[in-house]
Parts: C-alpha cells; structure tokens; sequence
C-alpha cells in the first residue's frame, strides 16, 4: 500500500489510472511479480502481489518512482508523490489471503461508509 503526501489525490483521473496500470503490469514482467488484486483509490492504492523472487522492495520502488515522474510530469508538478515507505504484509495462510482480497475488492465501499 502507498499512501499520497498530505492525503492529496494520487490518481486525478482514468488517464492516470491507466497510466499507473501500464506501470504495473510493466512491473510484474520486469521483476517477475505476479498481481492478483488491486484497488485504485483517489489518495491510495493496494495491490496484492506474489513476489517469485526475493526483489518485492526494488519492485514497488521502481513502481512509485516510476509513476511520481509520469504525475509530475504530467501535472507540471515535483517533488515526493507518495508518504513514506509503502506498506507491506506477508500474507501466510490462504484464509488471510481470502481476508485481504475481499478487503481489497471491497475498499471503495468501506471508503463510503466512513
């Protein structure tokens, strides 16, 4: 999980969208990721990934770094896009990984009802 600096949006429009998507998927090949679930939200994103080499650090770097500069260079903007390190959680047991995909499909819902 990234989250913005100062809960500013991340992702203005589905041109963005499908901009941090290309990204993505460039990464899974890149660095031999495999995604299985994701949620785009306006000032954060989940992703829900299987690292099949030990690189899970150098991938989501290059992920964030990458689409900072595709956003500031789209919205004439610098500096730091996202706050601090990402997120991570080692999902251990199939009934964790059922909890965390259903909490991820389900995000822009939870998001709502706040």
């Amino acid at each position: 999980m990234f989250r913005a600096n100062q809960g500013k949006p991340i992702f203005r429009d589905d041109k963005a969208r499908g901009i941090f998507l290309d990204i993505i998927s460039e990464a899974s090949q890149r660095f031999a990721i495999e995604i299985h679930a994701y949620v785009l939200m306006e000032n954060h994103h989940h992703i829900l990934l299987k690292t099949i080499d030990p690189n899970l650090s150098k991938a989501i770097q290059w992920i964030g770094t990458t689409y900072t500069r595709c956003f500031n260079l789209r919205h004439g903007e610098s500096g730091h896009l996202f706050q601090g390190r990402f997120k991570s959680i080692i999902v251990e047991n199939d009934a964790y990984l059922s909890q965390l995909s259903y909490y991820i499909h389900c995000n822009p819902l939870l998001q709502v009802q706040e």
